[in-house]
């Protein structure tokens, strides 16, 4: 009965933390690393990684647990037993002090401890993102998906980059964020109807019609952004795999309202772009 009670607890944790997630992260920055940033000292780069991977785990599995009201009536499955144990209510804290202990110890190793400030007023929103702002319309939406582009641009403020590295970097950090922002915003009209009798105010729980008009215009921002992209690369293999990027995010764009009814094939399929859009660095 405690093995079974062991493993179900594990089971959770590992959903909680969003596995799949974090591996996307890491691979990201193993290929910028690789691309961009070969000549900094690995350890260092990678413990900056490992302190992501770590916050962004005590990161959604506090939002799992906040989230446990919505999600017993947005999920056929769920953990609401499980996350109840205390030792699952402490974890995210402790994910997010040793998050912090590893930026304080990169800080350190590059002699920018000064900027400690940064990594815990990031934790600090990110503390009130899973308590209050997500709950609000638009701007819980905005801020994680400022957070997912954050996470690509502050790699220009601590390593040497050159300005093709840098341009490409940004670029790729506003297409994360208008990918990231749709599916986000995809999610909560798929569990508007849990989240609305939670107590969730988003937009997809006041308009559902105006928030697919808003995906509709940030998909074309992003189309926008990804010709802008493809015009700065040099490499013919990275033009045609970044212009198979922007046909992709084409075929959503115009299907958009067809799908309108399948909320949950158009999140994977932003899913699915997000991978592109990083799994292409290997070819810039």
């Amino acid at each position: 009965m405690e093995n079974g009670s062991n493993s179900r607890l594990l089971h959770a944790i590992i959903k909680g933390i969003r596995l799949p997630n974090l591996l996307l992260i890491l691979l990201f920055h193993f290929l910028v690393y690789i691309k961009f940033f070969n000549e900094s000292d690995p350890h260092i780069f990678f413990l900056l990684a490992a302190s992501v991977l770590v916050f962004m785990a005590g990161a959604n599995l506090e939002n799992d647990l906040k989230d446990l009201y919505a999600d017993r009536m947005n999920r056929k499955t769920n953990f609401y037993h499980v996350y109840r144990a205390e030792f699952l209510k402490i974890l995210p804290y402790v994910l997010y002090g040793l998050s912090l202990f590893g930026f304080y110890i990169f800080l350190y190793r590059i002699k920018m401890t000064s900027w400690i400030l940064y990594f815990i007023s990031i934790t600090i929103l990110m503390i009130n993102y899973n308590h209050i702002l997500k709950k609000m319309p638009f701007l819980g939406n905005f801020i994680i998906s400022l957070l997912s582009m954050i996470v690509i641009i502050q790699l220009l403020i601590f390593f040497p980059a050159s300005m093709e590295a840098a341009r490409i970097l940004v670029l790729l950090g506003f297409i994360i964020f208008f990918v990231t922002l749709n599916r986000e915003m995809l999610k909560d009209l798929e569990d508007r109807k849990g989240d609305r009798r939670a107590g969730y105010y988003t937009l997809a729980t006041l308009s559902p019609d105006k928030t697919f008009k808003i995906i509709f215009f940030q998909s074309v921002v992003t189309l926008i952004l990804l010709s802008v992209l493809i015009l700065h690369l040099q490499n013919t293999y990275s033009v045609l795999f970044y212009v198979g990027v922007f046909l992709f995010q084409l075929f959503i764009l115009m299907n958009l309202f067809k799908l309108k009814k399948s909320v949950k094939t158009l999140k994977n399929l932003h899913k699915w772009l997000i991978f592109m859009g990083i799994a292409g660095i290997a070819v810039l």
